[in-house]
């Protein structure tokens, strides 16, 4: 591959046109990596089913040759019109970043002092240290390296939110992206860097804007929790299901540093969502809690790594899966201890629901421990409703199929009060109760 150019004409390869005129107007550090992720997008096979990091998963091979990259928004009014609805889940939002497409429909609200947030559109008109620091420098690695590729080649999307030391927002930042016509290609990518001694929260969702049009997502989040820092990070996947999402996210956490990530997974006909914690100081405490409703012929793919670099630290991993209809999910999660990780606190565990005889769940916790002085934990429970339960409902006049949604919703119940912000979890909860009213 050129150092200059990228390798592939625009003609032979779907999106390199693109490609090359983003690397084309980057600084140099930036070219640099848009070309490297570029060639492994080009040249890196599809997953196959022999490949470990893909056991279990659903369709691999699917083409992405029908859809556009370019951050245009056809219908822009009704774009705005439904992210504003979005948004109104957050009505305490300290700023809030409308997105369509890739393309920013309305930056609104004001941050406290020593809070940057800016599209990610707007930080790269003006690059600085931050950005060539943390911008595109890690990965999840867990398998969808090629997909990780298009999208760094292709991320003019999102959003940086910087807290400087000392500062602290009590008000979340909000970020909607939407995607509003059909064959677009979305890939925005998400930096939160936390610096000594602040705290930042930050709430992103994904949505369509009808439920015909087939999208594709390849979504990407790097948090970075620096000394004494907190973070606090809510993603709602809320796509139609005609569409396919990619959530490839990081979590880095220094010493003392705490961060929570909540995800709640209710669209796409097909999720692979992996999340890599890395606590690289001494005390620092990263929790994070997913839960995913797959209905219908839904498949949501779940990989998570929490590596352990540090002595002292903590981190707790819960994700829940209602299933029903024909819906697949898969879950393989791992606890990773480095020799130097001692007096280490880990927990993983994976929860699943099913509700009819198609769905079907695979779930496969692990450890690898190379320190010996540690509490590691981690299990995998599947089961159906339990009929004295229904019982119970059933008896006091309330219908079968209310019982089995009421039931289904309390599995999550503990998740939901997990999250830090109990006020948008109210808000958030109609949307799990709207995708549990088909089971």
């Amino acid at each position: 591959m050129s150092s200059a150019t990228l390798e592939a004409p625009a003609a032979a390869v779907p999106f390199a046109a693109a490609a090359e005129s983003l690397a084309a107007s980057s600084p140099a550090w930036l070219a640099s990596r848009r070309r490297a992720a570029w060639q492994r997008w080009t040249t890196l096979p599809f997953p196959a089913r022999t490949h470990e990091k893909w056991r279990f998963s659903g369709r691999r091979d699917f083409s992405l040759d029908a859809f556009s990259a370019e951050p245009v928004t056809a219908n822009r009014d009704a774009a705005l019109a439904r992210a504003r609805v979005l948004a109104a889940m957050i009505p305490d939002a300290a700023a809030v970043l409308l997105l369509a497409d890739d393309a920013v429909l309305q930056v609104s609200g004001k941050v406290p002092e020593g809070i940057v947030f800016a599209s990610l559109t707007q930080a790269l008109k003006n690059p600085c240290e931050l950005l060539e620091k943390h911008l595109f420098t890690e990965e999840p690695g867990l398998g969808a390296d090629k997909f990780q590729g298009l999208h760094t080649s292709l991320a003019r999307s999102g959003a940086v939110l910087q807290a400087k030391p000392g500062a602290s927002c009590d008000r979340p930042v909000v970020i909607i992206h939407l995607a509003s016509g059909p064959g677009r290609l979305l890939c925005p990518h998400t930096l939160v860097v936390a610096e000594k001694g602040s705290t930042v929260s930050l709430v992103e969702i994904f949505a369509s804007l009808d439920e015909t049009s087939e999208n594709a997502v390849i979504a990407s989040a790097a948090l970075h929790a620096a000394e004494g820092s907190s973070i606090t990070y809510t993603a709602v996947q809320d796509l139609n299901l005609k569409s396919r999402a990619f959530l490839l996210n990081t979590a880095n956490a220094a010493a003392k540093a705490s961060i929570t990530s909540f995800n709640l997974n209710t669209g796409a006909a097909h999720l692979r969502h992996e999340h890599h914690t890395r606590l690289l100081g001494e005390g620092a405490d990263i929790k994070t809690y997913s839960v995913s409703a797959p209905s219908g012929e839904q498949e949501h793919d779940q990989r998570t790594l929490q590596t352990h670099y540090a002595a002292g630290a903590t981190s707790d991993l819960l994700f829940k899966n209602v299933l029903s209809g024909d819906a697949r999910t898969f879950f393989s999660g791992l606890i990773k201890v480095e020799p130097d990780a001692q007096r280490t606190d880990a927990y993983q565990a994976n929860r699943n629901l099913i509700l009819s005889e198609e769905a079907e769940c695979n779930s496969l916790p692990g450890l690898e421990i190379l320190a010996n002085d540690v509490k590691c934990t981690h299990g995998s429970t599947t089961g159906q409703l339990d009929e004295k339960e229904l019982f119970y409902f059933l008896a006091r006049g309330i219908p079968r199929a209310e019982a089995r949604r009421l039931l289904a919703f309390g599995f999550f119940e503990d998740v939901l009060t997990r999250h830090p912000d109990q006020g948008f979890m109210e808000n958030l909860r109609p949307v799990l109760h709207a995708k549990l009213g088909g089971i």
